[in-house]
This record gives C-alpha cells, sequence and structure tokens, in this order.
C-alpha cells in the first residue's frame, strides 16, 4: 500500500524502478510486476529518449548503468527485468511452457535485435515439442525476423510444427500435414498480416501488452 501514498510523479517512477530492480534481485519474480506496471502510466509525460546499446540486467558481472529518465529507457529497463523473470523462472521446471515462450517473443522485440540471442533456445522448444500454442500472437507479434522463424518451423523443412495462433480455429492444431488448405491458407494470411504491422511503433505495442495481459502474464512468474 505505501507504494500509492507517494504523489510526486517522477520521484513515484524512480521508487517503482527501483523497488523493481530489487525485487528482481531478491528473485521475488511474482511481485515484481506490480512496481513495472504501476511505472508503467507515467511514461507518457517523459521525453521519448533513445535505448541504450549497453543495459544488462541480470548474470554475474557487475554492471553500473545510468538510466536517464526518458520514456524508451525507463521502458526498455522494466521490459528486460521482465523479460528475466520470465525466463529464470522457466528454468525452475523442464516443462513446456508455451505461454512464456510467446510472451518472450513479445518482449523482445522492443530491444532487437540485441534480445536476439534469447531466439534460438526457444525455436528449438518449440521444435522439440513438434507444436506451438499462442493466441496472443494476431495482437502482439510484428518483428519480421520471428515471424520468420516460426514460419519456417511451421514448413516442411522447419519440421512441421504445429502452430495454433488463430484463437477462432478453437482446439485445432494446424499443421502442414494433413490441414486442409483453407486452415493453412489462414495461417499464411495471418503471418502476412502480422509482417505488414512491423512498422507500428513497439514501444506502445508492448506497453498495451503489458498493462491489458496482466492477468496472462502473472502466470509465467509464478
Amino acid at each position: 500500500m505505501f507504494l500509492k501514498k507517494i504523489t510526486d510523479p517522477e520521484i513515484s517512477l524512480q521508487k517503482y524502478i527501483r523497488i523493481a530492480g530489487i525485487l528482481y534481485v531478491k528473485k521475488n519474480y511474482s511481485s515484481c510486476f506490480e512496481p513495472i506496471l504501476l511505472a508503467l502510466p507515467y511514461l507518457s509525460s517523459l521525453t521519448v529518449g533513445t535505448l541504450s546499446n549497453n543495459l544488462v540486467i541480470g548474470g554475474t558481472q557487475k554492471h553500473l548503468h545510468y538510466l536517464p529518465l526518458t520514456r524508451k529507457s525507463v521502458l526498455q529497463y522494466l521490459v528486460k527485468i521482465l523479460l528475466r523473470c520470465i525466463k529464470d523462472n522457466m528454468h525452475k521446471s523442464s516443462a513446456y511452457n508455451e505461454l512464456a515462450i510467446g510472451h518472450i517473443f513479445v518482449l523482445i522485440q522492443l530491444d532487437w535485435p540485441q534480445e536476439e540471442d534469447m531466439l534460438p533456445p526457444l525455436l528449438e522448444q518449440i521444435h522439440q515439442h513438434k507444436s506451438f500454442q499462442y493466441h496472443f500472437f494476431q495482437s502482439y507479434i510484428i518483428n519480421v525476423e520471428i515471424l520468420e522463424e516460426l514460419t519456417y518451423l511451421w514448413t516442411n523443412q522447419g519440421g512441421q510444427v504445429q502452430l495454433d495462433i488463430l484463437p477462432h480455429l478453437g482446439q485445432r492444431r494446424i499443421g502442414t500435414r494433413g490441414a486442409d488448405k483453407g486452415v493453412k491458407e489462414e495461417i499464411k494470411q495471418a503471418i502476412r498480416r502480422q509482417i505488414a504491422r512491423s512498422n507500428e511503433t513497439v514501444d506502445d505495442l508492448i506497453i498495451t501488452f503489458m498493462t491489458n495481459e496482466r492477468t496472462q502474464i502473472i502466470p509465467s512468474l509464478l
């Protein structure tokens, strides 16, 4: 409750940033998301700024970084914390967590290509399990490289991974083998639509994702 008693906007934002960082270091991933969400409304009043090329979150090496109080810099920091929380939490279990993988795909788009090293291990998991279900695909995944990699996994050459990325198709698991022509065409059209959105502002998309899909993100932190 003490978080909400602070009134000065800039002091409040700085407080939420610090609390998110502290909770991440303490590996309290489920609580870390709250100050991140509380910080988001303050970003609109900041100058735009730029993304950093050397911001490091996590790891074993000590790293001192001066964080500018700008929209892009603060969002980058908060997203990196959330990414590491989800990723570290995934490592606690050997279970195949498609929801967490999908969330990571969404979040790494902000700091692409700096975060591209996260992609191959996740694609390998999908390839091994031969299926990927993520019903937020159409809303939030617009990075061309990520879309191309998922499309390749769906092809015969890529392993014929079944993609369940269109909620209106219900429980049908979509793959190239045995799928009717109409369903395959829907998948192709869906991917084309996402590629056509690749020039959208990723900042706004990520903020919308974290705000609107809060209840779907939290399970990946527990």
